[in-house]
């Protein structure tokens, strides 16, 4: 008897493990886009708010670009132009202020309006915001957004921002 002939085409094939690498490489992408997506949600809650006081904007402009932008000034000079318009020395402006009185209310001590009162506020600011743009503590935009802001007030708003400054 001749030895038996194996069929070569009816030997078991190996399973081909197509499924099982396609679903491990879609696992690894999800989790490799998911720690991303979390690093990066970290990230960005840490970063500081868009929105800074006058204040805040000139202390971080002022790093590293000059060290003559400190985070009064201009506030200080703004305020001192305001109280000579006034004819009322800052110190004393300050007192009345923290004793509980509203810079129109010493305005209106010297007979100035509000309106005329709301102009001098504005050029004081106008004025700090030029001041610090020279001093390089200002970039062209913080510029820009400024004099919006302080131009779009209304006089009872920007006297109770003025005033709320001279408490601190």
């Amino acid at each position: 008897m001749p030895a038996p002939q194996i069929d070569l085409n009816k030997k078991p094939q190996a399973r081909s493990n197509t499924w099982g690498k396609l679903l491990l490489v879609v696992g690894l992408s999800a989790i490799i886009l998911l720690g991303g997506g979390i690093i990066l949600w970290q990230v960005t809650i840490r970063q500081p708010a868009n929105h800074v006081t006058q204040d805040e904007a000139s202390s971080s402009n002022s790093q590293g670009k000059n060290t003559a932008c400190g985070p009064r000034l201009p506030m200080d000079s703004i305020l001192q132009e305001i109280a000579n318009q006034l004819q009322i020395n800052l110190d004393q402006v300050k007192q009345q202020v923290r004793a509980g009185k509203k810079l129109r209310d010493l305005a209106a001590g010297k007979n100035i309006s509000l309106a005329r009162l709301h102009a001098i506020e504005i050029q004081a600011f106008e004025d700090g915001n030029n001041q610090w743009q020279r001093q390089g503590c200002l970039s062209p935009q913080d510029y820009k957004d400024n004099q919006q802001r302080y131009s779009v007030l209304t006089p009872l708003q920007l006297d109770d921002e003025v005033t709320d400054t001279l408490t601190h």
